[in-house]
């Protein structure tokens, strides 16, 4: 039998029939949505191995000529059926109706709106195994391959001549130009071209078996479209590339950049929300049951536990503030910090797990590579992840730490460096592990010789929590001990994807917060500002530590799946909160004999303040602007029993004055006002 040889123009054809035999056509006005064509025939596979870079726009063409097939023969026969043309000549009419449209001025308009469909195309893994890069050497040089991969760099958009307009021919391929054949050049033109930073999507991802990265030369309708952090299915050659001493570069040179959706969400089955609805009803037993969950291995602690869930969950979407929580867990080397991290990173998704000795500001934030005679602007892991734990900061270079604080502080990441300047808006939550100075946490050291050499602006950005070793000697041996004979007694509630779909739950809610519980929020830092701290408690407690208690409200309302902060959330987040400063030497409370005023509980300064505002108000009456002398402030303070002498109270009245917390009032001499 006769092999039939099939041309190419009879192969474009093929695949025209097979989009209107096969593929649902798309209305006129519904082409916001590309059309996605699978290449999943033989004859379809060869047709792409055929055109190589041109199929995606061959196939477009025949994509949009499929469109004006369907809708020019649909009006046609709507036509003939109007003006009861016979069946025997209605494909006569249909053909004369075709002809006479394809010259009116209405037909270009419509066929301009039907070019604009946009095509994508995936190709069958029966026909194109999806290959991890790892897999790919040198005997796959110049094969076509496709593989997932995230984009974390960006080069530079530039052109590169591709076609000739021409006096003879029209338009010719750059390669196929003869000037005898094709006469003299009319015009070039150019496509844009971008050379981008991929590295492979990998589950199974290790030390000894680490994702790998390539250069991915982007063309024409790809360029420019996508942004770092995107999951694309790479479809192109594997190239060897820029000689250099006998040794060959590789990169691959794109037919087509397929875009993946993200990261598939895990979620909770209809059986395990209602089983955790349920828990909410009972919130000290949802977060008992949460916590104990959450790294069951790890004996006791529950707070640091419970810390790094609500660091997770977060305060919610809001755009008009940075809303991420940041983490800082230290103590004693030995304790779990490390297996905290390790656990949290694989069980929140889009979270990684860094090992901050080894780590960079450029391989965290923005940097730029040069890939052959390509600049890069390579996205680092920061830009990537939503969550990103660092291990061991106190062992992070110190320049490298000090990079970070204007990222972890308000969210922005810039890079100024020739060709690229920009600004970058991050998303992204710090949980970070540190030893205490010399490795053990000395009571009698304040809080900052302790948190040594981490820098005091980096502190600022994050709650801290002490792990400790658990009192508990006989159960927490116990616990190390079944655990070296293999014994398990810690069979969590929940396993471990069950959490990381409650996660996601939580994530989806952004809580309401109403005036009354604004309030409570507040009646309680006025509360807190008022606590005298010894001397060891050198960390300050600022508008950032406040707004960190907020978020940390906001994000037990989320994690007790309520849509309304209400006092019960409030509860939850001051305990945590004052449980977390606790752990690291705060004073959370009053001692009931630290002031002999029964309704104030604060250090001396505010005590000061209330007796000011008090002698103005009982002085209002007869005074106007309710100012008060000297000798009604130090009395007033002599009642107090705070200061132990007449020394310390005059003492503290010069100090007051030379700060400014008070002043002279203007015309009376001798009286003074509250600032």
């Amino acid at each position: 039998m006769e092999k039939v040889i099939r041309t190419l123009s009879r192969q474009l054809d093929e695949i025209k029939e097979y989009i209107l035999d096969n593929y649902k056509i798309p209305t006129i006005d519904n082409f916001n949505e590309p059309f996605i064509f699978n290449v999943n025939k033989p004859e379809h596979f060869e047709t792409l191995l055929w055109l190589g870079k041109d199929f995606p726009i061959s196939l477009t063409n025949q994509m949009h000529n499929a469109i004006i097939t369907f809708w020019f023969r649909k009006i046609a026969i709507l036509k003939a059926e109007k003006e009861k043309i016979s069946q025997e000549d209605i494909e006569t009419f249909i053909k004369q109706f075709l002809v006479k449209a394809y010259s009116n001025d209405w037909f270009k308009v419509l066929k301009k709106q039907i070019r604009k469909k946009k095509v994508d195309f995936i190709i069958s893994e029966t026909l194109l195994p999806i290959i991890e890069l790892n897999s790919v050497k040198a005997a796959n040089v110049n094969d076509i391959i496709q593989f997932d991969s995230t984009i974390i760099g960006e080069g530079e958009i530039k052109v590169i001549e591709t076609q000739y307009e021409t006096a003879k021919n029209g338009i010719v391929k750059l390669q196929n130009y003869d000037k005898k054949t094709d006469g003299r050049i009319l015009k070039t033109i150019y496509h844009d071209i971008q050379h981008n930073l991929v590295e492979e999507i990998r589950e199974d991802f290790t030390k000894k078996n680490r994702p790998r990265r390539i250069e991915v030369t982007f063309y024409g309708r790809d360029v420019g479209i996508y942004k770092q952090g995107d999951r694309v299915r790479v479809l192109g050659y594997y190239r060897a590339v820029d000689e250099k001493d006998g040794e060959f570069s590789v990169v691959v040179d794109s037919i087509n950049i397929y875009k993946l959706g993200d990261e598939k969400e895990i979620k909770l089955s209809h059986k395990d929300l209602n089983k955790f609805k349920e828990l909410s009803k009972i919130p000290d037993e949802l977060i008992d049951v949460v916590t104990r969950s959450f790294t069951p291995h790890i004996f006791g602690n529950k707070i640091p536990k419970l810390a790094c869930i609500i660091t997770g969950i977060g305060a919610g979407n809001y755009s008009y503030n940075k809303t991420n929580l940041n983490l800082l867990i230290t103590g004693n080397p030995g304790i779990g910090k490390s297996e905290l991290l390790k656990y949290m990173s694989k069980t929140f998704q889009k979270a990684a797990y860094v090992d901050a000795p080894n780590a960079s500001a450029r391989g965290l934030l923005w940097s730029q590579e040069e890939l052959g005679k390509n600049k890069i602007l390579r996205a680092g892991v920061m830009l990537r992840h939503k969550i990103v734990c660092l291990d061991e900061l106190d062992k992070m270079k110190s320049e490298e730490r000090r990079e970070l604080n204007t990222p972890i502080g308000n969210g922005i990441v810039s890079y100024h460096k020739n060709p690229f300047d920009i600004e970058t808006e991050i998303d992204c939550s710090i949980v970070a592990a540190s030893n205490p100075r010399g490795e053990r946490w000395i009571d009698d050291r304040s809080q900052r010789e302790n948190l040594e050499p981490l820098e005091l602006p980096l502190l600022d950005r994050f709650i801290i929590v002490r792990i400790k070793r658990e009192d508990n000697t006989k159960d927490r041996l116990g616990n190390f001990f079944d655990r070296l004979q293999g014994i398990d007694n810690t069979v969590p509630e929940f396993t471990q994807e069950q959490l990381t779909g409650f996660f996601n739950e939580c994530r989806k809610i952004n809580p309401v917060l109403p005036l009354e519980v604004k309030n409570m929020i507040i009646d309680f830092i006025i509360h807190f500002e008022g606590i005298e701290q010894d001397e060891q408690t050198d960390l300050p407690i600022d508008n950032r530590k406040e707004y960190d208690l907020i978020k940390i409200i906001l994000a037990f309302t989320r994690f007790l799946l309520r849509d309304v902060v209400d006092e019960e959330c409030v509860r939850f987040g001051i305990k945590f909160y004052k449980e977390c400063l606790a752990s690291i030497g705060f004073r959370t409370e009053t001692p009931t004999a630290q002031t002999g005023l029964s309704d104030f509980s604060g250090d001396k300064k505010s005590l000061f303040k209330k007796l000011a505002r008090d002698l103005s108000k009982k002085n209002l009456d007869e005074i106007q602007d309710g100012s008060f002398t000297e000798e009604e402030m130090l009395d007033s303070m002599r009642n107090t029993n705070r200061w132990k002498s007449e020394e310390d109270i005059e003492g503290f009245w010069e100090k007051v004055k030379r700060e400014g917390v008070i002043y002279k009032s203007n015309g009376k001499a001798g009286r003074y006002s509250l600032v």
